[in-house]
């Protein structure tokens, strides 16, 4: 696999006060399940200066837990080397590549190897949103380099030595500048009794990551799409249900636009359709071999005010697709400058148009906003003139100056700060409030503009 997603990301070790953070585990247990093995090889940077590679082992015992124990070993930069393409990280004398695991702490010690798994797994596929988040927000990258591998060796406690012999067994590569979350689940098991498959799972900061393989094929559910728990079509942030995730395999069939869905009130169900689908329920028959008129008459059908002649449904009971009669702005182009003339009140946003059940705000930003964040929503900010700092969590501040645009992902706390004054255009899901979790004199509801 090139390049091997094992590889070091960060140049070890780094400069003094430079913050860093590069993990690779591990686990191993026999298939009667009755111990795991867990170990890690670890090097951290902080931006208090301390520097280190650390090795961790732990022992589980479902038979005996007494017999579970846990140890870890700090070495100093220098005993530290790691390298790419071949991969090999040492750490010490504990020495780790993509086929094989050696290391000892205190009286733990492991000798294993394995072959190469020639899949990894990723959280998020599309490695430039993975960049954007692990900048901005610190999200950090992970990759289950070896997701499902069979390991041979020994690990020894003590006088106790256990022989393993295509034991199921797991390895992967999490880096970050920061530390890890306070809250995360993660599943993993490739031991079915009657099957061959594997399954992997990662919940982070409210999103879900999902991976099936079974009988050597691979439906990762790790597309935007897939990970977001709530559908942008719905303006009530309902949860789309894991059914409606459907698995596919890359390899073997085209992706598909699916429909977005939400949730009624009764709980059920339902498709929101957009402007351009379903013509055939228009009003009239299509006339054969009209082709340019019948093409010009749905067009008006889909910009006219009220665009009667749809079948009622939950979604749209009044068979209208815009309820209030007509798409919101009746199709007319904005000039911001013009918008914005019309925003007088600091950090109050006005509502300039709706998509997809996302709206785009325009406010005005002056001086200091509160922090907060939005568990279930990301928000972009994009400056149109004057300067506006995000702070963030344990991270850097992030500075935009006009025409630069971030995007907060959900769960992240932040706090925007104008220097000076400063117009912003805010792109997130509709309904979203604008200080989030946090209550205060600054919560308004936005105002649609004149």
């Amino acid at each position: 696999m090139y390049p091997d997603p094992n590889d070091p990301v960060e140049r070890w070790p780094p400069a003094v006060g430079e913050p860093g953070r590069e993990v690779w585990y591990s686990l191993v247990s026999p298939a009667d399940g009755s111990v795991a093995f867990w170990y890690r090889y670890t090097l951290l940077s902080t931006a208090g200066g301390r520097r280190e590679g650390r090795l961790w082992a732990a022992l589980t015992d479902r038979a005996e837990p007494a017999n579970s124990t846990f140890v870890s070993r700090a070495v100093p930069p220098a005993a530290v080397d790691a390298e790419g393409d071949p991969f090999e990280l040492a750490v010490g004398d504990a020495v780790l590549t993509s086929s094989s695991a050696t290391g000892a702490v205190d009286d733990v010690a492991w000798d294993l190897e394995y072959r190469p798994d020639d899949y990894a797994f990723t959280p998020l596929r599309s490695e430039t949103l993975t960049d954007l988040l692990s900048r901005v927000a610190g999200t950090g990258k992970h990759w289950s380099r070896n997701e499902s591998v069979r390991m041979s060796g020994e690990v020894t406690v003590g006088d106790r030595t256990i022989e393993l012999e295509a034991a199921p067994g797991h390895q992967g590569h999490t880096v970050s500048s920061m530390s890890p979350p306070k809250e995360w689940t993660w599943v993993q098991c490739n031991a079915f009794e009657e099957a061959e498959a594997t399954l992997e799972a990662l919940r982070l900061d409210g999103k879900l990551s999902l991976c099936f393989r079974v009988d050597g094929e691979v439906y990762p559910l790790n597309r935007v799409r897939d990970v977001l728990p709530y559908s942008p079509g719905d303006r009530r942030g309902a949860r789309r249900p894991l059914a409606d995730r459907r698995l596919h395999d890359p390899r073997r069939q085209p992706a598909v636009q699916r429909p977005l869905l939400a949730v009624d009130g009764d709980g059920h169900l339902q498709r929101r359709r957009r402007a351009y689908e379903d013509h055939h329920e228009r009003r009239g028959p299509r006339r054969v071999g009209r082709r340019g008129a019948a093409r010009r008459g749905r067009l008006r059908a889909d910009l006219g005010p009220g665009i009667s002649g749809r079948r009622p449904s939950a979604a749209c009971p009044s068979g209208e697709l815009f309820p209030t009669g007509g798409p919101p702005g009746g199709m007319e182009k904005v000039n911001l400058r013009e918008a914005f003339d019309a925003v007088e009140e600091p950090w109050s946003p006005r509502l300039a148009g709706e998509l997809n059940g996302q709206a785009v705000k325009l406010a005005r930003a002056d001086g200091e906003f509160v922090r907060h964040r939005h568990d279930d929503a990301d928000e972009l900010f994009l400056v149109v003139d004057g300067r506006l700092r995000i702070e963030l969590y344990e991270k850097p501040d992030v500075t935009l100056e006009a025409g630069e645009f971030v995007v907060v992902p959900s769960g992240v706390d932040h706090r925007p700060v104008a220097e000076g004054s400063a117009e912003i255009l805010l792109f997130e899901p509709a309904g979203t409030r604008n200080t989030g979790d946090v209550d205060s004199e600054l919560t308004a509801e936005p105002e649609r503009l004149d």
